[in-house]
């Protein structure tokens, strides 16, 4: 009888078989057999990109909205030259706000050149601010590990400071023309006595109807949520429109129902209870609370990379006065 090929031989077939499982069982190794580790493969962030993208929303050589310019950058433009070009909106409000004072007014050449002056130290101050926070993490790169696509503790600690720098340099920059700059200083005492009431008559004008704007756009937001009763949402109008804040609020950049549930629960609790009900003063307290939380971070872990929340575009901080 001829014999059967090998490879179809039935003997043979469970010889192999058997040698596998006796090998099994005495824990010999089978390289074949073996499931092979599963490594991440590496990602690096360049914190100096990481800090501009939670400054300005983008890269540097980016206009204000984070889109790539349309002109051609010159070869030796300096840091200083790319910030101070990403922040020229908030320079251009600052002029906007010196002829919107102008035609309250009326400046002399002279009070208007001061105030151009303390505009452009202002400016470089700021300027300077921005540098020097983002010199520390230039051409700085963290990596994941290969074997878990995360960040180690050291690399982790350099997000967290990138994020609590860009913080700083984004409350910097929201406060550069506010009440503690060198142009409101300048204002303040560079006018003369006709000019200073003619002047704090409009502001103060101007800050009650903004805030009547505020506290109806809040208002609007927490409808849906809230289901104030008319009764309800004409008592805190009332309450909300009797007491405006101060002119300082007017340079924040919070969402009007932020503002609206900060000024809510500084009310205090006894006067809450008189105008909301405890599932609505839970819902004041809530979203009091979640720009403070917002703005706090920036970066989150995932996977190893790094989640990065825009930064708002730098003309959304407003500063004029119209």
């Amino acid at each position: 009888m001829m014999d059967m090929p090998r490879s179809n031989n039935p003997l043979r077939i469970l010889g192999v078989v058997a040698a596998l499982f006796s090998s099994a069982v005495r824990g010999d190794d089978i390289v074949a057999d073996q499931v092979p580790v599963h490594r991440r493969g590496t990602h690096t962030r360049e914190l100096g990109t990481l800090f501009d993208t939670q400054v300005f929303g983008g890269p540097l050589d980016a206009d204000a909205k984070g889109s790539p310019r349309s002109d051609t950058l010159p070869d030796a433009i300096t840091l200083p030259d790319l910030i101070a070009r990403r922040l020229a909106p908030l320079r251009q409000q600052a002029v906007t706000r010196i002829a919107a004072v102008d035609r309250i007014v009326r400046l002399s050449d002279a009070q208007r050149k001061k105030l151009e002056i303390a505009v452009r130290s202002d400016m470089q101050r700021l300027v300077d601010a921005v540098v020097e926070a983002r010199a520390t993490f230039a051409n700085r790169t963290i990596t994941t590990d290969p074997s878990t696509g995360q960040f180690d503790e050291a690399g982790m600690k350099l997000m967290q400071a990138v994020s609590q720098e860009s913080n700083r340099c984004r409350q910097l920059m929201q406060q550069a023309f506010g009440p503690q700059s060198l142009l409101a200083k300048v204002l303040v005492g560079g006018l003369d006595e006709k000019q200073a009431e003619i002047h704090a008559a409009a502001m103060r004008e101007r800050a009650i109807c903004r805030w009547k704007a505020v506290v109806a756009a809040g208002l609007t937001a927490f409808d849906d949520r809230m289901g104030l009763t008319q009764k309800q949402y004409d008592a805190v109008t009332a309450k909300l429109v009797a007491d405006p804040p101060p002119l300082d609020d007017e340079f924040s950049p919070m969402p009007a129902a932020v503002i609206v549930a900060k000024r809510l629960t500084s009310l205090g609790d006894e006067k809450l209870v008189t105008l909301l009900d405890p599932r609505q003063r839970q819902l004041v307290a809530a979203v009091a609370q979640s720009w403070q939380a917002a703005a706090g971070g920036g970066v989150a872990e995932a996977e190893g990379d790094a989640v990065v929340e825009p930064a708002p575009a730098v003309d959304e901080f407003r500063v004029e006065v119209r």
